[in-house]
């Protein structure tokens, strides 16, 4: 509704601003570029992701040898164990001891996958970023946009139409990138909460036994065997949650960029559609009667539409 509408004001400015048959010498070769280039903050910006990258991808293989190394030693424990319980029989001591390594594989498993997360966002937004340096052209080229020496209502159409599209589109990614920063918040008060219980389990293991309260269900070596573990995992809850806040700070940085060249866009095809009408716009008189001729038409649905 609000597009139909608005293409009726966009024909009514039309028919009232500009008289048929008019003709300007000037074309848009003597008009700037309609380019979108690499700024200086973005150049900048590619320089920071490659250097960035780099670290991310040593830190991750070293990562992903530890994860390795600690998963193997959570398996053979874990088998260890449960083969225990077939001889033994169920306790609750064994049944902890699992539930705790189970769950500490699981954050490896997590850990794993959130440092390929950032890893794959860093580079799309190093590859977003290089193909908008390598194009010379990046409007023309994305939205094959023709040009003309003069133009008509029906080019004029399209070019707004395109804008409509375009701009839908950023008001996805301002709703994304919105969203972005709310998750960002939330990871960073997940990540404090997360360290805060690491150093309150640390120093409860450092204080280990003197202040530790008796447990009838379990002995001092089994209640500091499961310290030890909860230690463990806390750590590693800990990592988790970094990682987490900056996966979210990767994701923001490539929606950010993703909406700073659709706006460029947008911007440059909005100048294009002002110097159209200015310097090489043509409104022939059968450009005029047709325009009026769906005017006409609209005007009168919309009258039956309000009636009803």
């Amino acid at each position: 509704m609000i597009d139909k509408k608005y293409k009726i004001l966009l024909t009514i400015l039309i028919v009232n601003t500009l008289s048929y048959g008019m003709i300007d010498p000037l074309s848009f070769k003597n008009a700037r570029p309609f380019d979108v280039v690499l700024g200086d903050e973005k150049e900048t910006e590619l320089k920071a992701l490659r250097v960035e990258l780099e670290s991310f991808l040593v830190q991750e293989k070293q990562a992903n040898e530890d994860i390795l190394f600690a998963k193997n030693q959570v398996a053979t424990e874990i088998l260890a164990l449960e083969n225990q319980q077939k001889i033994n029989g169920e306790d609750d001591f064994t049944n902890k001891k699992i539930l705790l390594l189970r769950t500490y594989n699981q954050e490896l498993v997590n850990t794993k996958a959130l440092w390929q997360e950032i890893i794959n966002a860093t580079k799309e937004h190093i590859t977003l970023l290089e193909n908008l340096a390598k194009e010379k052209d990046q409007v023309s080229g994305d939205l094959n946009f023709e040009k003309k020496s003069f133009y008509t209502i029906q080019d004029l159409q399209s070019l707004t139409e395109t804008i409509a599209t375009l701009d839908d589109k950023i008001n996805d990614l301002r709703a994304k990138e919105s969203q972005n920063r709310l998750d960002l918040d939330d990871k960073k008060k997940k990540l404090l909460l997360s360290e805060r219980a690491l150093r309150e389990i640390i120093k409860e293991q450092a204080a280990f036994p003197s202040d530790t309260v008796e447990d009838k269900a379990f002995t001092l070596h089994q209640q500091a065997e499961l310290l030890d573990k909860e230690v463990k995992l806390k750590k590693q809850e800990k990592e988790l949650n970094s990682l987490r806040v900056q996966e979210k700070i990767t994701q923001l940085g490539l929606i950010t960029s993703k909406l700073y060249i659709e706006e460029k866009k947008e911007d440059t095809l909005k100048d294009k559609r002002n110097q159209m009408v200015k310097m090489s716009f043509r409104v022939d008189k059968k450009d005029v009667d047709a325009a009026l001729s769906e005017l006409e038409k609209k005007k009168r649905y919309y009258l039956t539409v309000t009636d009803n």
